[in-house]
């Protein structure tokens, strides 16, 4: 089916745009960022309201720097006829790096590889200069992201998406982080490029996946 490619889901942040050409301009990591310079009201109603994700105001979210794992990784809800709902996509690894809580600005990079029976068998995601915002152990993270659709060693479609990400980072007794619980990861198709291929989900479609704790690696 035509919609089953893309993890892409993540409803399409429609403002700005949150590219590693972008973070490489002069003096654009010293400017401190918001939440609305990647989601106008149509994309947080989306978010919010059809999706219902958490989203954590706040500009002192907790150091969220290393890696996590979310699987399994159900999608939880689509804002089109989708035969994935309830479904687990497989897994999830997820990066952050360069926090700066200063200008609520952090890099993220993700890589989804999907179960078997899915026609894209892995996804990327990359995206630096992403606002963060959140207060004591709650955290959002939104951004506009290139990404990729990938089988073997071919590359399959490439898009432009806006991805949200929120959770509770849980550590330990000494502060180590163990991982983050009530994990939600929403994406919407911004750009298809064309969709030559016809395996993308439309521009403005999108899906929410989570999982109950995603770990610490």
């Amino acid at each position: 089916m035509r919609k089953i490619g893309l993890f892409l889901l993540f409803i399409g942040f429609v403002v700005g745009s949150c590219s590693s050409d972008d973070s490489s301009e002069v003096g654009k990591n010293d400017v401190k960022l918001k939440y609305e310079d990647f989601v106008d009201k149509k994309m947080n109603q989306l978010l919010t309201e059809d999706f219902g994700m958490d989203i954590y105001p706040g500009n002192a979210p907790p150091i969220i720097e290393g890696s996590f794992v979310g699987s399994p990784f159900f999608c939880k809800k689509s804002n089109f006829p989708d035969f994935s709902e309830g479904i687990d996509f497989g897994s999830t690894d997820i990066t952050f790096f360069n926090q700066n809580n200063l200008v609520q600005r952090i890099d993220f990079k993700s890589l989804l590889i999907y179960n078997p029976g899915f026609t894209g068998k892995l996804e990327r995601w990359d995206g630096k200069g992403c606002f963060i915002s959140g207060s004591n152990n709650k955290f959002s993270v939104v951004f506009h992201t290139e990404g990729s659709l990938e089988e073997g060693n071919g590359i399959l479609a490439l898009y432009k998406n806006l991805v949200a990400v929120s959770g509770e980072l849980v550590v330990d007794e000494r502060g180590k982080i163990e991982g983050i619980a009530k994990f939600q990861m929403a994406s919407v198709m911004l750009d298809d490029f064309g969709d030559p291929h016809g395996i993308l989900v439309a521009v403005g479609m999108g899906r929410l996946w989570a999982d109950d704790f995603a770990e610490h690696k």
